[in-house]
């Protein structure tokens, strides 16, 4: 301990010198001279704080600690060393003098860690004493919020999903963004199928939910073919391994029962006027369905490229196409066309009728369930939810 301020007292006579030093609180017997001792040095006070200190701290987060409110009760304004190390011992940066030291929770790697940062403050005064403290900073953990993805493996033509269809979806920190699987602390989480929640009772068969094969673990993948339309609700939970770091992700979907198939384009088109004209002497003319959009059976079914890594979906069939004709004032009933023309395509040969012949050409679109809204005297006919859905096109024809 340095001695500081010194005190001489003068004095003649016992009893004067006995009072003085009573005074000062000295037990002492002498006859005269003089008496010196030094007073005692205070100890510095050595306080951390955080400049703006938030509610927690965070893996992510950068703040500074100061040492401003440290004191010296002799007046002097102490000097500040700082060290700090995390809960297994590894210094966090090299030690630094000054009022101020900046700590992150960032390992020597550069990564956030969750280990505690355990900050020491030694002060001293400008006679050298000192006093140390320490201070431990807990991060806080940060769980994300997980978010379920539809991955768009299949185009839902009508808005809703389909019962019997299959779809992968993908959990991600960031929503449409499959590679966001690291939640704000940094931290790749795992997930995992929580629960598929159909709407009947009663478990679930196999193949109507599952892990995607052969995707990483720490980027998956999740199909579901929903067998029942209805509400369904899936849930994909994660877990970042630190304390209060499971999340569960939830989405639900309207899934619709398999509709009916729309004839969307066909060749020729629609004419102005009421009827396609067929000139006698004439080739004949090639009538067409073009497309036909489904969820399940469509046309044309889409295009596989050998080599390419395509795989024909399971799922998709193609649309049957049924073709009629007849006269048009129904003296005989439509004759369904069979052989080859019962596909994409009739054609018509002028030669095979009179001139004056009036004839409907007709094309309906069928699914794999064979069902339609069609009446038989209805050359058009649309589905009934939605009326731009075509199942039916016929065409009037006129020879000549």
């Amino acid at each position: 301990m340095r001695l500081g301020r010194r005190i001489a007292l003068w004095w003649s006579g016992v009893d004067t010198a006995l009072i003085m030093l009573a005074g000062l609180g000295v037990s002492t017997f002498v006859l005269s001279g003089c008496l010196y001792w030094d007073s005692v040095n205070a100890t510095p006070v050595a306080v951390i704080d955080v400049m703006n200190e938030p509610a927690e701290m965070h893996v992510t987060g950068s703040y500074t600690l100061t040492c401003a409110k440290s004191h010296d009760p002799d007046g002097s304004q102490p000097s500040c060393a700082w060290s700090l190390r995390d809960a297994a011992d590894r210094p966090r940066g090299q030690g630094s003098t000054g009022q101020t030291v900046g700590l992150s929770f960032t390992d020597e790697l550069g990564k956030p860690s969750h280990l505690a940062v355990i900050v020491t403050l030694t002060v001293t005064d400008d006679h050298g004493a000192q006093q140390t403290t320490s201070r431990r900073f807990e991060p806080s953990n940060q769980k994300g919020d997980i978010v379920v993805n539809d991955a768009d493996t299949n185009v839902k033509t009508r808005g809703n999903y389909t019962a019997g269809r299959y779809y992968e979806f993908f959990p991600s920190f960031t929503a449409g963004i499959e590679t966001a699987t690291a939640d704000p602390d940094q931290d790749q989480v795992p997930f995992v199928w929580q629960d598929v929640v159909p709407p009947y009772a009663g478990a679930l068969d196999a193949g109507v939910a599952g892990t995607v094969p052969g995707v990483s673990p720490m980027a998956p993948r999740y199909f579901v073919r929903p067998d029942a339309p209805g509400t369904w609700k899936l849930q994909i939970s994660g877990d970042d391994g630190f304390p209060g770091g499971v999340s569960t992700g939830t989405s639900t979907i309207t899934v619709d029962e398999d509709q009916p198939p729309c004839i969307e384009v066909v060749d020729p088109s629609p004419p102005s006027t009421a009827r396609v004209i067929l000139q006698h002497g004439t080739l004949p003319m090639t009538f067409r369905v073009v497309s036909v959009s489904d969820e399940m059976d469509v046309f044309p079914l889409p295009v596989v490229v050998p080599d390419s890594g395509m795989k024909r979906d399971p799922d998709l069939s193609e649309t049957s196409l049924t073709w009629y004709i007849g006269p048009e004032d129904g003296s005989r009933p439509l004759a369904q066309v069979t052989g080859e023309h019962a596909a994409s395509y009739f054609t018509v040969d002028p030669a095979a009728y009179p001139v004056g012949e009036r004839l409907l050409l007709r094309v309906e679109a069928n699914d794999r369930k064979h069902r339609t809204y069609c009446e038989p005297a209805k050359p058009p006919c649309t589905e009934p939810t939605s009326p731009a859905c075509q199942q039916r096109f016929t065409w009037t024809l006129e020879v000549r």
